[in-house]
């Protein structure tokens, strides 16, 4: 199994990770996406497949030579970012809400859809995915004024009409509140044309 993403399926599920990879042989879990790590992944699986796994490793050149430091960070990421994972996907729901409140035809978000770190939002009336995610990225004068700072909200487009935003360990309240604010002013912006 991919298992990129498989704590925040047990978080949403509320289950040890261990009930949704017993039906699996092996598993690839990576430590940098969403748990904060700066790189690491693991694979487990039976011992057949484990040996196996590290011979291919090695015949590949893939060994490397004191990798306690980054062992210790995704030990980081096990003891204190795991049990947190519910906040991201908390922050993702708030600002899925926070999306739909402005009740703009071209921007919709299906919240029953959120139920990880993962917020995926639909462009409709001709609103392009990439137009939006540029323009989230960019500051008018005018916005400036009008928020009183500077905010630059990371999305990418996933074709045409659909758009994904993705919470971390590294954003705060305020950033929320700062996305929140930016969202329904740039969704306001494309309502009024």
């Amino acid at each position: 199994m991919d298992g990129a993403r498989v704590l925040n399926a047990a978080t949403t599920l509320k289950v040890k990770p261990s009930e949704i990879l017993q039906y699996c042989d092996s598993v690839n879990m990576c430590f940098s996406k969403g748990l904060g790590a700066p790189v690491g992944s693991v694979v487990a699986g039976k011992k057949d497949f484990i040996t196996t796994a590290v011979r291919m490793r090695k015949v590949l050149g893939g060994g490397m030579r004191q990798v306690g430091v980054l062992a210790a960070a995704a030990l980081v990421s096990l003891e204190q970012i795991y049990p947190r994972l519910h906040l991201d996907h908390d922050k993702a729901k708030l600002i899925a809400k926070a999306v739909n409140e402005v009740h703009c035809s071209k921007v919709h978000v299906n919240l029953e859809s959120v139920q990880t770190n993962i917020v995926m939002v639909d462009f409709y009336d001709g609103l392009s995915a990439s137009e939006f995610c540029q323009r989230m990225g960019q500051v008018t004068e005018q916005e400036k004024v009008q928020l009183g700072e500077e905010i630059v909200v990371k999305m990418s487009a996933f074709g045409t009409a659909r758009a994904r935003f993705v919470t971390h360990c590294d954003i705060s309240d305020e950033d929320v509140q700062q996305a929140v604010k930016k969202f329904q002013y740039i969704i306001q912006e494309y309502a009024a044309t």
